[in-house]
């Protein structure tokens, strides 16, 4: 949901030199297993699970994971005169307008407007507010907090994190201590999804990836107020749950690892909601009850904080995977959104019982998967708003399971984040992905 990641990793790492690194650590202790037998015995084979972990599940999911690595972020997708094709980034031009300034506490960076695609008929930029390029390149993860009155943006990306204030404009880099402090102080964190929450008056910070599990930080101090080893379940998507009290947390890992976890500021471990492979995450309050949905194979499973029973499954079609998920409510009754992997919203009423059929027929329009979504009620009109593979943002109807309006065209590449908040009272989306860009769109209808 907000600032939330529905990116599927596959079995890329997040650098060349990383990947390579995980295939001598694979492929040696592979061998090692076996090498070994004569000289220790079969206490050699202990070996084998930590080389099959190194290279993700198998020798050809390493190399699977080689080929996406090197061609990860480097292939756009432009569109003229209705005809689209992909080319390869250039990463170099997109990178070399911005120098930074000092600045206290980080370093500050001008936001600068962006040249807008070519995209087929049919498509509109007429609700873009405002657009920003950040420092760090690509953004795979985004969240929104509100300080002092005014919404601020926290955005990952390449080992980097940002503060952007949409309200004037500036980008502020935000260090963080390693969350490996107590045994690897200087190693670096390699976060890409976020999750925020005000505690106390501080700003408090989840943060995770697909290299490295979840954490927490004081934002703004970049203190590490809950570490994490690198052996900790690696997180694809990372939520804060709708509770009160002390801030709880709510991260899932995708491929890496079945369930998803609760936990929060305290010494307390965490606790495990059993579930399949989930990627997408959202929570809600609804009648007293702190909420969780999680996204996964074949569908939405939504469990209650309190006490970690399920709620609610909901399935989608065959073989499809929903990477982004999202609370609502229409005409008076909560609901569960799902964005999937075929392009497909589905709306299913959670007072429904037994009968997990959606509300109404999916809603299709992308081209390719959803990624990324969220919900907002403007008026009295529930939308949920999502970002796409083919690098458009959309805004449906929940009700009727209806476009509003055309598709939001400007990103030069797929939308990975979509975050939904108020600007000066009128309601926006806030969506940013491969292209490095963060556009603000008027929700009003």
């Amino acid at each position: 949901m907000t600032g939330t990641k529905a990116d599927d990793p596959g079995f890329a790492s997040a650098s060349l030199p990383r990947h390579l690194v995980r295939g001598a650590v694979g492929f040696g202790a592979l061998i090692g297993s076996v090498a070994l037998i004569p000289a220790v015995g079969p206490v050699s084979l202990v070996l084998l699970p930590a080389g099959l972990f190194a290279l993700r599940g198998c020798p050809m999911c390493w190399a699977v994971g080689l080929v996406q690595t090197i061609s990860r972020g480097r292939l756009e997708r432009s569109c003229e005169d209705g005809q689209c094709t992909l080319t390869v980034a250039d990463r170099g031009k997109r990178h070399s307008d911005s120098v930074a300034a000092p600045w206290p506490g980080g370093t500050r960076q001008p936001a600068r407007r962006t040249r807008q695609s070519n995209y087929p008929a049919g498509m509109s930029d007429e609700r873009l507010i405002l657009s920003s390029v950040a420092p760090g390149g690509p953004v795979h993860g985004l969240a929104v907090v509100d300080v002092d009155g005014e919404p601020l943006v926290v955005c990952t990306g390449f080992y980097k994190l940002w503060t952007w204030a949409p309200l004037r404009d500036e980008w502020l880099e935000r260090p963080l201590t390693s969350a490996f402090a107590a045994e690897h102080p200087d190693a670096e964190n390699d976060i890409d999804s976020v999750a925020v929450a005000v505690f106390d008056g501080r700003v408090v910070l989840a943060a995770g990836g697909d290299e490295q599990g979840a954490s927490i930080w004081d934002l703004f101090s970049g203190e590490l107020l809950r570490g994490n080893t690198h052996n900790g379940p690696y997180v694809a998507s990372i939520a804060t749950v709708k509770n009160e009290g002390p801030p709880l947390f709510v991260a899932s890992s995708g491929i890496h690892w079945d369930g998803v976890e609760l936990w929060g500021l305290g010494e307390e471990p965490p606790i495990e909601l059993e579930a399949g492979s989930v990627w997408g995450l959202a929570t809600a309050r609804i009648d007293g009850r702190s909420l969780v949905a999680g996204g996964g194979e074949e569908g939405v499973t939504v469990w209650d904080v309190a006490n970690g029973e399920e709620v609610a499954s909901c399935y989608v079609d065959d073989e499809q995977r929903s990477y982004a998920v999202g609370f609502s409510e229409v005409d008076g009754r909560p609901v569960v959104v799902a964005g999937t992997d075929a392009g497909k919203v589905y709306v299913f009423d959670l007072a429904a019982g037994e009968d997990d059929h959606p509300i109404h027929e999916p809603a299709t329009g992308h081209e390719g998967g959803i990624n990324a979504l969220d919900i907002a009620m403007v008026g009295d009109r529930p939308v949920a708003v999502t970002g796409g593979e083919d690098g458009t943002v959309r805004i449906w109807d929940l009700a009727g399971g209806r476009p509003v309006g055309p598709p939001l065209t400007g990103h030069d590449a797929r939308v990975e984040a979509v975050a939904v908040t108020t600007l000066r009272d009128r309601p926006v989306a806030l969506t940013a992905g491969r292209d490095g860009t963060v556009r603000v769109w008027d929700l009003t209808l």
